[in-house]
């Protein structure tokens, strides 16, 4: 059986220290140019509310590096283009307010 659905609450916003942390660690450690490649951003939810954003940035020739970064434990796993993860960092901030 399905359960329904839990409204979604309020998506916290993304620091730009922490944006620009990840997409500078992703850039750096996979040879790709900072500025060329665009970063996009998505968040995962538990019950509703989120407990992580993902970032990817798609370099040449589909190439995909991620970084995953929890919430709540305030860790940042990145993940090379084969899909392992290749380093787990501290967030540079603070968490956002979580409802």
């Amino acid at each position: 059986m399905i359960a329904p659905r839990q409204p979604l609450q309020h998506v916290p916003d993304i620091p730009e220290q922490v944006r620009q942390f990840v997409y500078q660690t992703l850039c750096e450690t996979n040879q790709l140019e900072p500025g060329i490649f665009p970063m996009q951003e998505s968040y995962f939810f538990r019950k509703g509310a989120p407990c992580a954003a993902l970032f990817c940035v798609q370099g040449p020739r589909l190439m995909k590096v991620m970084a995953i970064w929890d919430l709540e434990r305030q860790d940042v796993l990145f993940y090379n283009a084969a899909g392992e993860r290749y380093l787990v960092a501290r967030a540079p901030v603070e968490p956002p307010s979580l409802p």
